[in-house]
């Protein structure tokens, strides 16, 4: 007579080693981490898109560092005219403009209402919201984006 298998499945189902296991996850885990976007393979190649954001990053914060610097200014009494961006960056013995993406950073308007202007280098990146960006200083700050936006990338 013949004896039924107790565990019919044991056949049928492949054994799998636990050490080649344990390389497969990791092989699949560092191949994840390469592939993600700020990791791995954008070490070594920078898409264009993610050179456009970057640059519009970088003028912002100059806009936003020229307003802190203003406000610094500002706080001492005897200053009560505006100034341009070389004299506060004299005042404040720093350059605040010091970025290879900075075209043009400008300070126009009154004590009042300042307008903080500044371009992107054409040559070096272009930012896909605009031209320029101009940051605004009332009673409440705001930027916007100005002009055209790139036409390397819309995609936002």
């Amino acid at each position: 007579m013949h004896k039924e298998d107790p565990n019919p499945t044991s056949k049928t189902t492949p054994r799998v080693n636990g050490k080649r296991v344990l390389v497969i996850m990791i092989v699949s885990i560092a191949l994840f981490w390469f592939l993600v976007p700020g990791n791995g393979i954008y070490l070594f190649y920078e898409p264009q898109w993610m050179k456009n954001k970057k640059c519009c990053s970088i003028i912002e914060r100059v806009a936003y560092n020229i307003a802190a610097s203003l406000a610094d200014y500002f706080s001492e009494p005897t200053h009560t005219r505006l100034p341009n961006i070389e004299e506060l960056e004299k005042w404040r013995s720093s350059k605040l403009t010091d970025h290879k993406e900075v075209f043009l950073a400008t300070i126009a308007g009154t004590t009042d209402h300042i307008l903080i202007t500044v371009i992107p280098n054409p040559d070096i990146c272009r930012c896909h919201l605009g031209e320029e960006y101009i940051y605004h200083i009332t009673s409440k700050g705001s930027g916007e984006w100005t002009g055209t936006p790139s036409a390397t990338d819309k995609s936002g």
